[in-house]
């Protein structure tokens, strides 16, 4: 179907300019007859690989549960490591992202900030993560703390980057992160998912 779509479109490129090129009458006009289906094409490629990663993406998480994308996707996003400081550094990164979404999402819409601690159910998840977890907790309030006593004058958020992260992509990381997660409608399902897949990476 999509080589069929591209080939009318091409169609309709080339007849038109192949009439100017062979009458002489536009000759600048059909000198871009090549390139623009070259652009054409690789634009249609690019959709194509896009609309179609969409789609498996979708497909797949009709029927899978939280616990299971949560392995899924463990799996996939360690692959972008390679020292388990670097393992260690993102698990970091993505439960402040986790977090983050899951109030953009449900409670600051209520007008609510709340520690999420109690909308997490211990229970589904391992001891590492436990510990992590409140460990990330403890070192998120000695970093308030040292923020509320620093002048803003001499704050750089370079400061307090983690070089582990330097050599991750973070954005392709990042749309990985939120690719089967997305497929659930309930932000709480998003927000375990995502500390599923973070449990798994901690494993």
């Amino acid at each position: 179907m999509m080589l069929l779509i591209w080939l009318v479109g091409a169609a309709f490129l080339y007849w038109p300019f192949r009439k100017w090129e062979a009458t002489y009458k536009a000759p600048i006009i059909s000198a871009l007859l090549w390139p623009v289906m070259v652009i054409f094409f690789v634009g249609f490629i690019v959709w194509a690989k896009l609309f179609n990663r969409d789609n498996i993406v979708s497909s797949k998480n009709e029927n899978l549960s939280p616990q299971q994308v949560g392995k899924i996707l463990a799996e996939r996003i360690i692959a972008f490591t390679s020292t388990p400081e670097e393992k260690i550094a993102l698990a970091k990164q993505l439960l402040i992202h986790a977090e983050i979404d899951f109030k953009h999402e449900y409670y600051y819409p209520k007008g609510m900030n709340p520690n999420l601690r109690n909308d997490i159910d211990f229970s589904i998840h391992s001891r590492i993560f436990s510990n992590f977890y409140n460990a990330q907790q403890q070192e998120a309030e000695v970093h308030k703390k040292n923020l509320a006593s620093m002048n803003h004058e001499d704050y750089d958020p370079r400061d307090f980057s983690d070089k582990q992260l330097e050599k991750l992509d973070l954005f392709e990381i990042t749309y990985v992160f939120n690719t089967l997660v997305d497929g659930f409608d309930n932000p709480k399902e998003r927000f375990q998912a995502k500390l599923l897949i973070i449990d798994g990476m901690l494993q």
